[in-house]
């Protein structure tokens, strides 16, 4: 793939640490397994590493605070994308918590990561972003496993 697009652009990696109904379920069980598939991923090209975990606030492996994003971005220096639960809910966007707008914020300023990607929220609310920057709180819906079936 990457010699096939121009240098301009990134060749981005999503991979995830679990599967829906199975959370449990990992890629690697320690960060050196991580680096071993995310090296692999950087050698072929990749530019970009996009971490999906089901909670971005959880630390990817035991003694670390880091997320998978963060894991990502040390074990290999690519720039890296965290997701997982992000926007979910309008608690998200009240500061205070760790799994809040001002936690996201607090890890994306240390550099533990360098982008944030919101999923599941937009499918009950495809303006999400612009609401929540336009600090329209209440017309943010929760997210609703239903809002899965609106989309065929």
């Amino acid at each position: 793939m990457r010699a096939q697009l121009p240098a301009d652009r990134p060749v981005i990696v999503r991979f995830s640490q679990f599967k829906e109904r199975a959370f449990d379920a990992r890629v690697a069980d320690t960060p050196a397994e991580l680096g071993e598939i995310l090296t692999a991923f950087a050698d072929a090209g990749a530019g970009v590493l996009h971490a999906s975990q089901r909670r971005f606030w959880q630390p990817a492996f035991a003694g670390s605070v880091l997320n998978l994003a963060g894991w990502a971005k040390r074990l290999t220096g690519l720039p890296s994308i965290t997701v997982g639960s992000v926007g979910l809910t309008r608690d998200f966007l009240r500061p205070g918590r760790p799994e809040s707008v001002s936690g996201l914020a607090t890890r994306l300023a240390d550099g533990e990561f360098d982008l944030v990607a919101v999923g599941r929220a937009l499918l009950g609310n495809p303006a999400w972003a612009t609401l929540a920057a336009a600090g329209r709180l209440a017309e943010i819906a929760d997210y609703r496993k239903a809002d899965e079936d609106v989309y065929p």
